[in-house]
């Protein structure tokens, strides 16, 4: 799970690159459509032409082969881990030292 500021950076990161990005987040556990994730103010319209944020299920193996992905940031779980190199993805783990 992301903390607040850690979703803000990245937040920031995806504006500030100019690139196409298609981001997948998971609701917090027990959350509702009023106290999901919050965006920095603006994000989402601002990046609205060339950015996806989807909070759902997304079908990860299909996102992942599309030929337009050029990597990805995951939670250094087994399955992801895997499926990226499976298709040759440079990946960034988001790593938290306890």
């Amino acid at each position: 799970m992301l903390s607040k500021s850690e979703l803000a950076e990245l937040a920031m990161g995806l504006e500030l690159s100019g690139l196409p990005f298609f981001w997948t987040l998971r609701k917090p556990v027990g959350s509702t459509e009023s106290n999901s994730i919050q965006f920095p103010d603006g994000f989402l319209e601002r990046t609205r032409d060339r950015g996806v944020v989807w909070t759902s299920w997304v079908p990860q193996l299909q996102v992942l082969s599309h030929e337009s992905v050029g990597g990805f940031l995951t939670h250094c779980g087994w399955g992801s881990i895997v499926e990226g190199l499976m298709f040759g993805l440079l990946e960034y783990i988001n790593l938290i030292i306890l």
